[in-house]
């Protein structure tokens, strides 16, 4: 029972990353790394983290 439990919680885990991803890769910046150095690309990701944040919050 506890591998199945560890399995389960790997699995939702992992399906909430891959929905986030998705999320991000709705914004066209992230999508096509238009920002090809490493810190801007972190502020693009980090602006539609925000974006994403927000509007998760507000519908709620």
């Amino acid at each position: 029972m506890q591998k199945s439990r560890a399995m389960s919680t790997d699995a939702t885990a992992r399906a909430r990353i891959e929905q986030v991803v998705g999320k991000l890769k709705r914004f066209k910046r992230v999508a096509l790394r238009w920002e090809k150095a490493k810190r801007n690309f972190a502020a693009i990701v980090s602006i539609a983290a925000a974006f994403i944040l927000v509007n998760s919050v507000h519908t709620a």
